[in-house]
């Protein structure tokens, strides 16, 4: 499960790298501060979405996975969002800062998901049978 989790570091760092890079290549201005900013923002909200899939007992069922995983992609696009609002609102930063929140987010959304996946496929408990 750790090696999983550090999908979203890596992604977001070549992302930014690749960003960058181009930004670079084309005489663009990359506007590190606000890349620096997004970036923080969607690490802290993939750190946060983590918990409820982490706090399951290794046995867990299914259902109980997949509401976890469900749980987390919420957190994450919830925390993203106000995150961004409350640094949209306080420092005003312009449009940089919503395009690289939004490629950010993106990326850490995919890889949040990989990681649920991968949780997801291991074999689990059966469920009970009900009974009437």
């Amino acid at each position: 499960m750790f090696r999983t989790m550090l999908i979203n570091p890596v992604l977001v760092v070549l992302a930014a790298a690749t960003g960058v890079a181009v930004c670079r290549g084309a005489g663009a201005n990359p506007h590190i501060p606000e890349m620096l900013v997004a970036s923080g923002i969607c690490l802290a909200a993939t750190a946060l979405a983590m918990i409820p899939i982490q706090k399951l007992p290794a046995d867990a069922n299914h259902a109980a996975l997949f509401q976890a995983a469900f749980l987390g992609s919420v957190i994450h696009m919830g925390l993203c969002i106000a995150l961004g609002a409350v640094i949209l609102f306080w420092r005003k930063p312009g449009s940089a800062f919503i395009y690289w929140l939004l490629a950010m987010y993106w990326l850490t959304l995919i890889g949040l998901c990989v990681t649920f996946v991968k949780r997801l496929r291991v074999p689990a408990k059966p469920m009970g049978t009900a009974t009437i």
